[in-house]
């Protein structure tokens, strides 16, 4: 027992050893931090780096890669004038880059169970002597994996967990004797020494974030009023020292000038009416994520209360009802602080999470006291118990996948490195969910580090690959169409015209289709989501990890990009929509989570849209006999035209050519001659002409030679229809005519 704690806490403590039948808990809860530890250890190893990871690998806003202590103190340096004060986190965050990440792996899995185990000290601080104390394990266990936000992103990833796991626990800990002390069961000697490392705690506390380091300073301020004012207590020199400290990190922290220029760079100046709806929506957002813990809360408080009332005989505690309270209160305060912030994403409830477990641990351990272990407590550990254990089990195999494809990925980078090719196409990872955080390379700024950290010249994702190859291919127009919802307007500037699909390689992607005034840089902060339920809510027709929701969800950062002066991105989807009921689609802030507009699509609607393939060669109605001559080089072996809409018409042609090259600036001439029952069918500007006109630029062949456009037509009975090609010249070669052409 550490010389630093008092000897009343040392008897406290070890009181509980006299039993020597209740050491089996004892051997029970060692077991169960082994297992524990084992299991985020594997999480963590099988984590690959992401993100934030490859940006902070680098002396911040710099291409200098980090190599020494010193280079992490000029990287704070310059994150602090320039970005924030965070610097305790990004201080872990940068040295264990710098150290590798085996290291982080065992150092984070030990901070994850000293979480559990610092919660469960913080309520009772005695040896698990107890089947009681076995079960209150258990629970803060549960309530860590069920109620702390995105886990995944704020336990496991490296620079996540930093920013989140390791300053909650510093807090913890740090209140730690603060929490003893109200109850006059002080836990430090008071000297020099601990009123020295109380006051460098505090600091470190006070510097992690600006709503729980808030948080941090006001809990030590209540408990100063209580003691000092209330209870006229002689307060330890450490309790100044540390109080001292962990206002002078808070305030260290807020006044970084990179604050403001964060800010700034946010660019968020709504009025106040606004900021307050959309902090409104974000803490929806919050309290949605942690609902089932919020609900334990109440439960547990409400039977307290009720206990303390009508069970007067019972020996329940009412401080312990009180520090529940307190941390209930801090836990709420964490979120409301919040509203002071331009963003708050979900991941900033993290601290107030923890608070709220241990207010829901003070309320399970006076029942404790009460209330013996019985059959009906130990079914309810039980049935969470493997609840708990099936969604653990869940996430351990999106592990499993994600450190596979990360594996093939590394591979693929280091074969393209040897063999001197430095632009690189990668599949994009299997999309992850609040236990597995994938962040991948098709965000443009995740992707630039990318390259940085692996010395390429440029990395794109598969699926914007699939645009690329199709950067000068008109069937871009010529594809199934989803939306018949013409400019739906999405989010703030951001309209989407038409949702078509593209079937390459036994893969199916959607392509989303922008309003020409988008602007691309718009979209940098924002992801599209896809939610899917399936026909008659059958879910085995649901990804495997996303039957226990009840739909398919695909979140996508949109890297979009101009092709011929009209805006594009694009996704490969894991399913077949043709086994949904219903689809919904839209987007949301990466900040605040804030979503805009929501496009729903019904069985109804997706009828006959998602069709089973493309096949260029059977679309269409064929109109001609033979193979025409249109030039000396160039003939044409097949003309359709296919209806695709009340509105468009997709024109397919078969060009026999000896040289593509020759096609380089030349121009596919249509005019169309509506029947005169259709001559007001014409566009108004074509009427005073007689005839609509389509001119198409020939690029690269699609399938066998085809190329494909879309042309905007109502007509569907033609008189005839001239088809020739033409360049900056001039036509060039015969004019081939069809006569009574019928849709």
């Amino acid at each position: 027992m550490p010389l630093c704690l008092s000897s009343k806490v040392r008897h406290f403590y070890l009181k509980g050893e006299i039993n020597i039948m209740s050491k089996k808990y004892v051997w029970v809860s060692g077991i169960t931090g082994i297992l524990l530890l084992a299991y985020f250890y594997a999480l963590n190893v099988m984590e690959p780096l992401f993100a934030d990871d490859f940006a902070y690998s680098f002396i911040f806003a710099t291409d200098t890669k980090v190599t020494s202590l010193l280079d992490i103190f000029q990287s704070l340096h310059v994150h602090y004038f320039t970005w924030g004060g965070r610097l305790v986190a990004h201080f872990f965050g940068q040295l264990f880059l710098l150290l590798g990440k085996p290291i982080f792996n065992i150092m984070n899995a030990i901070m994850m169970v000293l979480l559990i185990g610092t919660i469960l000290c913080f309520v009772r601080l005695r040896m698990m002597t107890r089947v009681q104390d076995v079960g209150s394990l258990l629970a803060v266990v549960i309530l860590c994996w069920f109620g702390l936000p995105n886990f995944g992103e704020t336990s496991i990833w490296l620079i996540g967990s930093v920013n989140y796991l390791w300053t909650t626990v510093f807090i913890m800990l740090f209140l730690f004797p603060y929490r003893y002390l109200a109850v006059e069961k002080p836990m430090l000697k008071d000297n020099y020494l601990i009123g020295v490392c109380m006051a460098l705690l505090g600091f470190l506390a006070g510097m992690t974030n600006e709503n729980t380091g808030s948080i941090a300073c006001m809990l030590v301020a209540i408990l100063y009023v209580y003691l000092k004012w209330i209870k006229s207590k002689k307060l330890p020199n450490w309790f100044y020292t540390g109080g001292i400290g962990v206002f002078l990190g808070f305030a260290t922290m807020i006044v970084a000038p990179g604050n403001n220029k964060r800010s700034e760079a946010i660019n968020y100046h709504a009025p106040l009416l606004q900021r307050l709806k959309d902090y409104a929506h974000n803490l929806e957002g919050a309290l949605i994520e942690q609902k089932y813990l919020l609900l334990v809360l109440a439960i547990l408080l409400v039977i307290n209360i009720f206990a303390l009332i009508y069970f007067k005989a019972w020996k329940l505690k009412k401080e312990n009802v009180y520090f529940a309270i307190l941390f209930m209160f801090a836990g709420f305060m964490s979120f409301f602080i919040m509203i002071a912030s331009p963003i708050f994403p979900i991941r900033a409830s993290y601290g107030g999470a923890a608070f709220l477990i241990v207010a829901c641990l003070f309320l399970i351990e006076n029942l404790n006291i009460e209330l013996k272990f019985s059959r009906v407590q130990a079914a309810i550990v039980v049935v969470f118990t493997v609840v708990m254990l099936i969604s653990m089990f869940s996430a351990f195999k999106g592990y499993v996948q994600l450190n596979r494809e990360n594996t093939a990925r590394i591979a693929t980078v280091n074969e393209n490195k040897n063999k001197n090719n430095y632009d690189i196409i990668l599949p994009l990872f299997t999309d992850g969910n609040r236990y597995v955080f994938v962040r991948d390379i098709e965000d443009q700024q995740f992707a630039y580090y990318f390259n940085k950290y692996y010395g390429l010249s440029s990395v794109i994702a598969e699926d914007q690959a699939v645009l690329d190859a199709l950067e000068n291919k008109d069937t871009l127009y010529g594809l199934p169409s989803i939306l018949d919802h013409k400019n739906f307007y999405f989010y703030k500037s951001i309209t989407i015209n038409d949702i078509k699909l593209i079937k390459e390689d036994n893969k199916e992607y959607l392509l989303f289709i922008f309003r020409n005034d988008t602007n691309v840089n718009d979209m940098s902060n924002l992801r599209f989501f896809i939610n899917a339920f399936p026909l008659n809510n059958d879910i085995s027709l649901l990804q495997e990890d996303r039957q226990k929701f009840g739909y398919d969800n695909w979140d996508m950062a949109p890297v979009a990009k101009k092709i011929n002066g009209t805006t594009f991105f694009v996704r490969e989807i894991n399913g077949n929509l043709g086994n949904y009921q219903n689809v919904e689609m839209g987007f949301y802030s990466v900040a605040d989570g804030r979503k805009g507009n929501v496009l729903g699509l019904n069985k109804e609607e997706l009828a006959g849209k998602i069709e089973p393939s493309h096949d260029i060669k059977t679309s269409g109605k064929a109109l001609m006999k033979e193979p025409f001559k249109l030039s000396d080089n160039i003939t044409m072996d097949e003309f359709k035209l296919n209806q695709f809409s009340p509105e468009e018409l997709q024109v397919i042609t078969r060009l026999a050519i000896s040289d593509y090259q020759m096609l380089h600036g030349m121009y596919l001439f249509i005019h169309a001659y509506p029947a005169d029952s259709e001559i007001n069918n014409l566009p108004a500007e074509r009427v005073k002409f007689g005839y609509a006109n389509w001119d198409f630029e020939l690029g690269a062949a699609t399938q066998d030679g085809f190329w494909t456009h879309t042309a905007k037509s109502r007509i569907r009975s033609f008189k005839k229809i001239d088809i020739g090609l033409y360049n900056e010249k001039g036509n060039i070669g015969k004019v081939l005519t069809l006569y009574d052409v019928q849709l």
